[in-house]
């Protein structure tokens, strides 16, 4: 996620729930993105509305249950 307040939110809400964050570059490719979610084991992700096209190409071929958007 980019430099947003939502950003802080979403990583103490996080943090606090007992899960853990990874980091993903909001500028991946569809490949990087996927390898990175896969690799990772996440389940979830939050992610900015639009960089959302980039996650629609991928969740499909990874372990992703719950996608949280934001904008």
């Amino acid at each position: 996620m980019p430099n947003l307040l939502q950003y802080p939110i979403a990583l103490f809400g996080i943090l606090r729930a007992g899960m853990m964050v990874v980091n993903v570059n909001p500028l991946y490719t569809p490949r990087e993105l996927e390898h990175q979610l896969n690799d990772s084991g996440a389940s979830a992700i939050v992610i900015v509305s639009n960089f959302a096209h980039t996650l629609e190409k991928v969740v499909f071929n990874t372990q992703v249950k719950h996608v949280i958007l934001t904008r």
